[in-house]
Parts: structure tokens; C-alpha cells; sequence
């Protein structure tokens, strides 16, 4: 071959012009970042006659790197070349056919016999190529990335293009003269040909399920267990294990407590995220505990509805389950945090030093997150705001705003008002501006299994996952024993906790246990706000706007922020 050509990898393939070659008795000679075993399959005729193939990882594959952790991204597509064994992303429709046990057995016997690998083991790039040499003739394509069906043009790839060079004899053996010099340099390149076979063959072998759960284990966590070292680990000597609230741990809990040490000590941060009803709140005391043993500074953040179960495990009381171990924090509310001045919880906000603390523990803190701006103008359905005049948004604003009962045109007890808008029978209604309804465990478990035909097991909890402008929630999650699941819409929500269906889906819920510690609640209350969906004008607001004297457009105008009120005759 005198000629140099291009193969586009559609009209003409790679694999193509590879099958019209004179391949056997030939030595071929790969650098390439990757090696695909279905690559093999597709060449297996003419590879099995060839004398041998010499492969050069281009980048460090199957050897041991150590690199600074800044670095250590590198690992990622280090690990990406290695799992290319056994099929590309691209392959993944030669992986669905589910032969490759029976490829990988043929493969690695070939390379036993045939094939020798090497790996570039500095952080030098090295361009890929294929040269291929045989009696008559050679010649070398390039570039050639990686030994795998998407290169040799049998499967799409994510590539624009995917031209290959197929280049004469005369340019062949300068690449080959740059492959021969690299092959010799046992600095740079290691042989790793018997790390190829093994991965190749555990392919193909049967293993205990036990086998591939520690497998999996090591693979995910051997980098976190080389980074361990004593400065990172909990100092035992502070004498927390001794502590009152340790001995109350279950073991989950303490293994957990101990990560989160670690990666308090390690990261600055830490979440931890469990089940609910899992000790999530004695897991962060023992942590709590360990840190004020070394005379750190603690500050606890809590919605302020959760302020006296977090007061308790700190004060001096008969209820508090761990009050020998003098916990000693301070607690503050989420919205403390956009406060200046004015006092929170007995502690002067403009006087206190927010940078003082070592340690800060966010509970609830999924709902500690900022919303986004809103728009002032804003329609909010019953013109619930702010002080400043934003529309509601976070949970803990909707807890205190469906608690109390705010001024609004529909707070009205007013009975002659409420006869223009009511049914007789609904007029025997007093609380539809604020409500409640009491379940026992028994029976909502019951309503939720019957509404929902499907088993929960005892409910646990009841989560707003998300509400509208108005305060109705839209999705709640319904965690069971059995079963958690999200349902919505807002008329789903109101009929599955309900014979009937509730008033509106604007509530929250208070669950009420038997015994203290207890995981499971005894009986619930549903505090709600509200009567219907929260969308347009509310009749009994309007009515009571007319009784007060305002005009019927700036009523129409003052729920439906935005209109304009015109005349059309037709």
C-alpha cells in the first residue's frame, strides 16, 4: 500500500477495510486508552491467526496511582477505561445480548497465547494509533483512540465525526519506530497484561453473592479507608463513649455518629439523612456531646416548633433522658439567621457572636433553604403576607400562619354575612377558618390502607413535600411501616385523609406518642386552614368585603390581582 486513504466510519468502516486485509501470520501494535472485549468478537477470525498484538494503555489503567486528593479526579476515567472490558457504553446492546461470559472465555484465551499489554504509568498523553504489519506490507490508522466497536465503525459513538487515516509503509514505520521505543522504556510502561486477564475472567466466573456484596463494598469505600489516619478519627480520651446519651445509641447509630465525626473533622460538614423515625435527633446529641467534651461551642438550629424537644435534652429536667450529661447548646430558630437584633430563646441576637461557634447542627434542614424572589405583586389567593409583604413560602411560616388566626376578610363569625354564602347545614359549621381533626393510629392507618388500597403498615409520619401560593400542600409524602409513598394532587391529598374529604389541604399535622422514645405515633391531629382549593375569589371574603362597602370590581380586583374589568357587547 503506496496510497494513504480515509475511512468515515458510515460508507466505509474500519472493520471493513481490517476484513480485506492480509491479517494473518501479522503483528499488530495498538496505543490506545481502551480495550473492549466485543472488539475482539468482532475481529475474532482474523486475530486468532495473527502472530501477535502488542497493546499500550495510553493512559495509567490497571496499576496502582497514588495521587495528591486534589488530584483525585483522575480516578474517574481511570476507572472508566478498566470497566471498558467488558463493553463501552456505546456496547450496550452487544452487553444486552447476554453472551458475554461466553466472549470473555474466548478472549482471554487468546491472550494468553497471543497478547502482551502494557500501561503508561506517568501523566505524559500519548496519542493513539494501530499499526499492522505483515509480510507483504504495513501501514498504521490514526488516530485510533480505543480498541472497541465504536472505532472500528460497528456502533454509533457520540462523536460528530469518526474518520480514521489509513497511512502507507513510509509513515507506518515511524510510528512503529515511537511504539518500539516506548514498548522498551520499562519506566514509564508496566506490564500489566496479567491484570487485564484477571479482570477479563472475573467476567466469566461464578462467584458467591457474598463475594460480589464485599466486592462492592471495597470498591466503593477503599479510597475513604486509604484517607483514614488518627487525626480524623473521634479522640476516644474526650470520654464520650462514657457518656449517658452513647449508651443509648443502637449500633447503627453509633457507627453513624462516629462517620459523621470523621467527616465533620475531615470536610467541615456533614449531613445525615435517615429513615424517619431512625434516632436521627439522639444520633446528633452523642455528636453533640463529643464536641462539648473537647469545649467546643455548639449552636442548635431548629424550626421553632421543634424548640422544646431540643430544650429538654439540654435543661435540667425530670422528662430529660440524658440531663447527667449536661448538654449545655444553644438554641436558635432558622429565621433567627436573617434577624439583627431583638431577643431569641433568652439570647440577645445584635450582641451575639455568630463566629464563636465550632459546631452548628441544622435540624429539619431540608426546610432551611432560600426560596427564591418573589414577586411583591404576587397573587397569594386569600391575600395571605408577610409583615414585609412577601407571599408565604417556607414550612415554618406555614406552621405558625395555619396555627393562629390572622386577620382577613373571611375571619368572620358574623352570621347574617355567612347566610348569603351557606347552605343551612353548612352554617352549623363554626371553624372553617381554622380547623382540626383527631385520628388515632388505628384509624388513619385504616382511612389512608382504605383510600389508598394499598397497606402502610402503622403511619409514621405525614410530610408537606410541596405546597402552593396559598398554603395547600400539593404533594405529601405518607410514610408508613410497610410502605412510603407521595401522593397528590390537592384533591387526592383532602380525600384520602378523610371519610368524606377534609376542608382544604392547607394543614399540619401533630403526632402524639404513648411512651417516650416511642418510633411509631399513637394518634395524630390535622390542624387545618381554610375551605376549598385556595384558588380565586373566596365567597365568604367577598361577602364580607360587600357587607363592609367595597364596590364589586374593587372586590373582583383585590382577588384577582392583575385584571382589568371591561365591557364587551356581542
Amino acid at each position: 500500500m503506496d496510497i494513504p486513504y480515509v475511512i468515515d466510519n458510515i460508507s466505509k468502516r474500519v472493520i471493513d477495510d481490517l476484513h480485506g486485509k492480509p491479517i494473518s501470520d501479522s503483528r499488530i501494535s495498538i496505543a490506545a486508552a481502551s480495550f473492549s472485549i466485543y472488539a475482539f468478537e468482532a475481529l475474532k477470525n482474523e486475530l486468532e491467526s495473527i502472530e501477535e498484538m502488542r497493546f499500550i494503555f495510553t493512559s495509567p489503567t490497571f496499576i496502582a496511582e497514588k495521587v495528591k486528593k486534589e488530584k483525585r479526579e483522575f480516578f474517574i476515567p481511570k476507572l472508566n477505561r478498566e470497566r471498558n472490558l467488558y463493553g463501552t457504553d456505546f456496547e450496550i446492546k452487544l452487553r444486552n445480548k447476554l453472551s458475554q461470559k461466553a466472549i470473555a472465555r474466548e478472549c482471554a484465551e487468546w491472550i494468553r497465547k497471543k497478547v502482551k499489554f502494557k500501561s503508561n504509568s506517568s501523566q505524559e498523553k500519548m496519542g493513539g494509533f494501530m499499526h499492522l504489519e505483515n509480510v507483504e506490507d504495513s501501514c498504521v490508522y490514526l488516530p485510533f483512540e480505543e480498541f472497541t466497536t465504536t472505532q472500528l465503525g460497528i456502533e454509533r459513538g457520540n462523536n460528530i465525526y469518526n474518520t480514521v487515516n489509513v497511512m502507507p509503509s513510509m509513515m507506518a514505520e515511524y510510528y512503529i519506530k515511537i511504539f518500539n521505543e516506548q514498548w522498551e522504556n520499562d519506566e514509564k510502561f508496566k506490564d500489566v497484561t496479567s491484570k487485564v486477564l484477571e479482570y477479563i475472567e472475573t467476567v466469566y466466573q461464578e462467584n458467591a453473592p457474598e463475594y460480589i456484596y464485599f466486592i462492592a463494598l471495597y470498591n466503593i469505600f477503599h479510597e475513604f479507608l486509604e484517607d483514614i489516619n488518627e487525626d480524623v478519627l473521634p479522640n476516644e480520651r474526650t470520654g464520650f463513649k462514657d457518656s449517658v446519651i452513647w449508651s443509648k445509641l443502637y449500633n447503627f447509630q453509633r457507627d453513624a455518629a462516629l462517620a459523621i465525626i470523621n467527616k465533620l473533622e475531615k470536610y467541615n460538614g456533614c449531613i445525615l439523612a435517615d429513615s424517619v423515625g431512625l434516632g436521627k435527633t439522639f444520633t446528633a446529641l452523642s455528636v453533640i456531646k463529643y464536641y462539648e467534651n473537647r469545649n467546643k461551642s455548639v449552636l442548635v438550629l431548629c424550626p421553632k416548633k421543634l424548640n422544646e424537644n431540643w430544650q429538654t435534652f439540654r435543661n435540667n429536667y425530670d422528662t430529660n433522658p440524658v440531663a447527667a450529661d449536661r448538654l449545655r447548646y444553644d438554641v436558635l430558630f432558622h429565621t433567627d439567621l436573617t434577624r439583627d437584633r431583638g431577643e431569641s430563646n433568652g439570647i440577645n441576637l445584635e450582641r451575639l457572636n455568630w463566629g464563636n461557634y465550632d459546631l452548628i447542627v441544622i435540624d429539619e434542614s431540608h426546610n432551611f433553604r432560600h426560596g427564591g424572589n418573589v414577586d411583591e405583586n404576587e397573587e397569594l389567593g386569600n391575600e395571605v403576607r408577610r409583615p414585609e409583604g412577601k407571599p408565604i413560602r417556607d414550612e415554618e411560616f406555614f406552621d405558625h400562619w395555619i396555627r393562629t388566626s390572622p386577620e382577613a376578610y373571611c375571619n368572620t363569625t358574623d352570621k347574617a354575612v355567612l347566610s348569603q354564602v351557606l347552605n343551612d347545614y353548612d352554617q352549623e359549621t363554626p371553624d372553617f377558618y381554622r380547623w382540626r381533626v383527631e385520628y388515632t393510629q388505628a384509624e388513619l392507618s385504616r382511612l389512608i390502607s382504605e383510600k389508598t388500597k394499598d397497606d402502610f403498615g402503622d403511619i409514621i409520619d405525614l410530610i408537606p413535600v410541596e405546597r402552593g401560593k396559598s398554603g395547600r400542600i400539593c404533594r405529601l409524602k405518607i410514610v408508613g411501616t410497610k410502605k412510603t409513598l407521595t401522593i397528590g394532587k390537592e384533591l387526592e391529598i383532602r380525600r384520602t385523609l378523610s371519610d368524606t374529604h377534609l376542608y382544604s389541604s392547607a394543614f399540619v399535622v401533630d403526632r402524639h406518642f404513648a411512651n417516650e422514645g416511642d418510633a411509631v405515633p399513637s394518634a395524630f391531629t390535622i390542624i387545618g386552614a381554610g375551605w376549598g382549593h385556595g384558588v380565586g375569589l373566596c365567597q365568604i371574603g367577598a361577602a364580607v368585603m360587600g357587607a363592609k362597602g367595597y364596590p364589586y370590581d374593587k372586590i373582583l380586583l383585590h382577588y384577582y390581582r392583575g385584571a382589568e374589568i371591561k365591557k364587551y357587547y356581542i
